[in-house]
């Protein structure tokens, strides 16, 4: 159930939430005591100002109490001598001002926040625990025994923690979803049945260590790879749900893919920071994506890629190993500086006339093509490139600047030249077959 608070201008002396609470519209309001239900989620909007007293009582063991603000509006005025005490919660985006502040917060910083310091909540260190009892919520502790197939009550698993899933489970045909934000450290599936794995769209699902799959589970989740520690995904033949991984280690942090993945409606992997291995893979998935500047590295050495959506790998603190891959993009590939990468074959296949599929600058190529056929495809290529070997089965456009060693034109298409110098060094092929119409090379006006 969800508590709305609306309106603007009141004053209260204890307010007392026993289940979900949010506050509504970018109002103000006052109360002195404002007492928040432990496990459960709160959210804030407006001006809040707190006179005297804000508790979160979190339980050990059970899922935390989340608290949201509104980063752009939100905020919680605390008076002289008020007082926040909040253990096991996450606070994301919560604003606090007063003198009081910093208020120390034992739990988790999800982002975002103002006014606060966190000391880490922790369960046992290197506990494992085990699914049992059939279909249920993850954050309810009657899930979670400390052996295979024993008594649940344990606790809800927590960033330390390790989880399996296994055929004393009781999921033969079972789903397992997420409610609120969940963690673990290492998750293993195996031997379970046609299982459905369901994470919540509102809250974060992270992951601290290394995932096994099995092929006949369903996973429809976003999985957070945080923290500095190497991890691993196991795929294990799987190819079902829609699957996102974002990847967002840090430091030395890097997630190794350790098989093929073939799942090119579902899989998905956005790519915050830190390192993502799949060297001598074969990957079919939806779309590859990360256009951030935080410090990344990317290996998909003699790997053989395809997506479906997006292949999109931009910006500043990038590196790529790519020596003996091959790239097939049906849709969008966006490549560009400050710092040029290499890829040593490319195919793109899109070959309608949009012009924001592709986004290619300052990149080196050792075979780059353009697979649509079409006289009205728009194959681009932007500036300042460096490619071995271009060759356009379709029309297409070339800005300026590039060095390109042999440019291959299909006959009787259409090439649109941008300004500033193209190199051709080595060879420019041209050709169109009699009675199929000429091959036309255009000045942008």
């Amino acid at each position: 159930m969800q508590s709305y608070f609306m309106g603007t201008g009141n004053t209260i002396g204890t307010m007392l939430c026993q289940d979900n609470f949010q506050v509504s519209g970018n109002f103000t309001n006052t109360v002195d005591t404002l007492l928040l239900a432990a496990n459960h989620t709160s959210a804030f909007n407006g001006t809040f100002n707190i006179n005297k007293y804000l508790f979160v009582d979190g339980a050990p063991c059970e899922a935390f109490t989340e608290i949201n603000g509104d980063t752009t509006n939100g905020s919680i005025n605390f008076a002289a001598g008020a007082v926040a005490n909040l253990s096991y919660v996450i606070l994301t985006g919560v604003k606090a001002y007063g003198p009081g502040t910093p208020f120390t917060v034992d739990g988790i910083d999800g982002g975002g926040n103002v006014g606060f310091t966190f000391t880490s909540s922790a369960s046992a260190a290197g506990t494992t625990f085990y699914w049992v009892g059939g279909s249920g919520d993850w954050n309810d502790r009657t899930h979670w025994s400390a052996t295979s197939g024993g008594a649940g009550g344990a606790c809800v698993p927590f960033m330390s923690d390790d989880v399996i899933f296994d055929g004393n489970s009781g999921l033969a045909t079972g789903t397992v979803t997420t409610s609120s934000s969940s963690f673990c450290r290492n998750m293993t599936w195996t031997n379970i049945g046609t299982v459905t794995f369901s994470e919540s769209t509102t809250s974060s699902f992270r992951m601290y260590g290394s995932l096994v799959m099995d092929s006949s589970v369903t996973m429809n989740a976003t999985i957070e790879l945080r923290d500095t520690a190497a991890a691993s995904i196991t795929t294990n033949g799987s190819t079902r749900g829609t699957l996102q991984f974002t990847i967002a280690k840090t430091g030395s942090g890097t997630v190794t893919l350790t098989d093929d993945w073939n799942n090119p409606t579902g899989g998905r992997v956005l790519h915050q920071s830190g390192g993502f291995k799949m060297p001598g893979r074969t990957v079919f998935i939806d779309y590859y994506w990360s256009n951030t500047t935080l410090t990344r590295s990317l290996d998909i050495t003699n790997a053989t890629i395809t997506t479906t959506s997006r292949w999109d790998y931009r910006f500043a603190n990038r590196t790529l190993a790519a020596t003996g891959s091959h790239i097939t993009s049906q849709y969008v590939f966006a490549t560009s500086g400050p710092v040029s990468v290499n890829y040593p074959w490319v195919d793109l296949a899109y070959g309608g006339s949009l012009t924001n599929i592709f986004a290619i600058d300052a990149t080196t190529f050792g075979r780059l093509t353009f697979t649509a056929t079409l006289n009205t495809s728009n194959g681009l290529i932007s500036s300042n490139n460096t490619i071995r070997r271009l060759e356009y089965k379709g029309a297409g456009v070339i800005g300026g600047g590039n060095s390109i060693d042999t440019l291959i034109l299909a006959g009787s298409r259409i090439y649109t030249f941008g300004t500033g110098i193209n190199n051709i060094n080595k060879y420019l092929d041209a050709q169109a077959t009699p009675c199929t119409g000429l091959t036309e090379m255009r000045l942008l006006p």
